[in-house]
């Protein structure tokens, strides 16, 4: 139709691949696309766990038997294990099974109502490995303090105060909860937070259980068909029946964080235990993540709500008075599908830094239990011989806490403390709204009650009332006969000198008083 067409059309084809490399499209015109910007930065291959780095559940569960085994008047472990068979028909019965290690630094005993008790969980999620190798450091340390006393004292810490109340303390930690879910992180599958049956432990609890927030996803925090129809759950809640522990503390990653009640709503508890945990938590906060962690309640702060929580219901139902959740490391600019970078150190140094710094921050909560009134100020143990030191043997201690004293207050029953003499305990007993502290003077030697395990002074303090101490009625202080002594000693020097001046008064022929009488500036000695 258009005469020259083809030889235009030929020219615009090869001025175009000249100028633009485009190919023509269609015939009879020519379309210029526009350049489209190349991305050349590329997203980081999905990281994967080195086990050079990272023990694997195997191994860390043989280490784990062989601290424990090596240190048998401190340590124990138990093993335990629950089958739920109650899924529907033709579906396997799923077996769960932890480690439970009891670790008792002042010696293994079998009555604990006298101990500050503290539950640690670590690895409930299976793809937080950082959790794991932070609870098999903190029973390393637990083993032989010696490490960790050294480091405590480069912080800062007031290492005598931790040191005595260690040895009142006794430790049920659970160093990897969910084992299922990490045998699934080994095998490949790295974002995997639920156990071995697709069910996230941490929603499976009974309080506000099973309420869904808009962003809920399945995928991440399925509750399960109940409350507590998982068996880690099961277990975990008869040891926290058991065990009655006055600190509840859930170790996690993802982010760095020191939780406390509430997660299913935005706000924390009220009243001054929920202020003494509030203030514990914003002083480990500077000691131990340099300032960097988010603190308060994990509804409030995380950023989403979560139901069925096991530090909710620790707080809420079991009334444990300190219930914590650590986040304990973060990688904030990993991929969301990137979960081993997310939730894991990549780098043994970087580990072993972690790990190291939130084993001693346990270690450093007990330096501030004793700012909440839940704690007891006094331990009471009756003393045989010195104070029980690392790897003393396994002795039963006697006596009763400063809860069981006030309610047998009408009593007035005495209570045995720790004390100096290694043959029999000192007193201590309630007088109306006073604390009373009774010493003895025995062969000489004056009864004194050790220092406040838990200040830096001779004061002791029980549930913030003064301790004021006394002697029993017809004995007398080393002290106060020192005094007696000394004024004694005195008065039959000034008696003795004025004798020796009359005396030789008398030999030179005068009186005293006519003496005196010509000398009146003249005093006796």
């Amino acid at each position: 139709m258009f005469k020259g067409s083809s030889r235009i059309v030929a020219m615009l084809r090869l001025t175009r691949k000249v100028l633009w490399g485009i190919e023509f499209l269609p015939d009879f015109w020519v379309k210029v696309e526009p350049a489209v910007p190349v991305d050349d930065t590329k997203k980081p291959e999905a990281a994967k766990p080195d086990f050079n780095v990272y023990h694997t559940q195997h191994a860390l569960t043989e280490y784990v038997a062989g601290v424990v085994k090596a240190h048998p008047s401190t340590m124990q472990m138990q093993e335990r294990s629950r089958t739920d068979k109650s899924g529907p028909p033709g579906a396997a019965a799923y077996t769960s099974s932890m480690q439970v290690v009891t670790v008792e630094p002042g010696g293994l005993t079998e009555d604990h109502s006298n101990k500050i008790r503290l539950l640690l969980v670590f690895g409930e999620h299976g793809r937080e490995l950082i959790t794991t190798e932070t609870s098999f450091r903190l029973l390393r340390l637990l083993a032989d303090s010696t490490r960790a006393f050294e480091d405590l004292e480069a912080q800062g810490a007031a290492t005598h105060r931790i040191r005595s109340i260690l040895h009142r303390s006794v430790f049920k930690i659970l160093p990897m909860f969910n084992m299922g879910g990490r045998k699934k992180v080994e095998a490949g599958d790295l974002c995997e937070r639920k156990n071995g049956r697709g069910v996230d432990t941490n929603r499976n609890w009974d309080i506000h259980w099973g309420f869904q927030e808009k962003d809920y996803d399945p995928s991440e925090e399925y509750p399960g068909t109940a409350p507590f129809s998982e068996p880690e759950t099961q277990i975990l809640k008869e040891i926290a029946e058991e065990f009655v522990p006055h600190v509840w503390l859930n170790v996690h990653s993802g982010m760095e964080a020191l939780f406390m009640p509430y997660d299913h709503v935005p706000t924390i508890p009220q009243g001054p235990g929920a202020a003494a945990s509030y203030s514990i938590l914003e002083e480990l906060n500077e000691v131990s993540c340099r300032g960097q962690c988010a603190v308060g309640s994990g509804g409030e702060s995380v950023g989403y709500l979560a139901h069925g929580t096991a530090t909710d219901y620790m707080y809420e139902k079991l009334k444990v008075p300190l219930s914590f959740t650590w986040e304990i490391y973060g990688d904030s600019k990993a991929d969301f599908h990137d979960c081993f970078r997310m939730f894991n150190p990549l780098q043994r140094l970087e580990m072993e830094e972690v790990a190291e710094n939130w084993a001693l921050a346990v270690f450093r909560l007990l330096e501030l239990l004793p700012k909440h009134p839940a704690i007891p100020h006094l331990q009471i143990a009756a003393t045989s011989g010195s104070h029980p030191s690392h790897g003393s043997q396994r002795s039963k201690h006697s006596g009763a806490n400063l809860n069981a004293a006030k309610q047998d207050e009408s009593s007035q029953e005495p209570q045995r403390v720790a004390n100096t003499n290694p043959e029999k305990a000192a007193e201590v007993r309630l007088e109306g709204q006073e604390v009373v502290l009774a010493g003895r003077k025995v062969d000489g030697k004056r009864w004194e009650v050790t220092a406040d395990p838990f200040g830096s002074n001779d004061t002791i303090s029980l549930d913030g009332r003064g301790l004021r101490a006394l002697h029993p009625p017809g004995t007398l202080s080393l002290t106060r006969w020192t005094l007696l002594v000394i004024v004694a000693f005195l008065g039959l020097a000034c008696y003795a000198g004025k004798g020796i001046r009359m005396a030789s008064s008398g030999m030179r022929g005068g009186s005293a008083t006519g003496r005196r009488a010509r000398s009146p500036g003249i005093l006796s000695p």
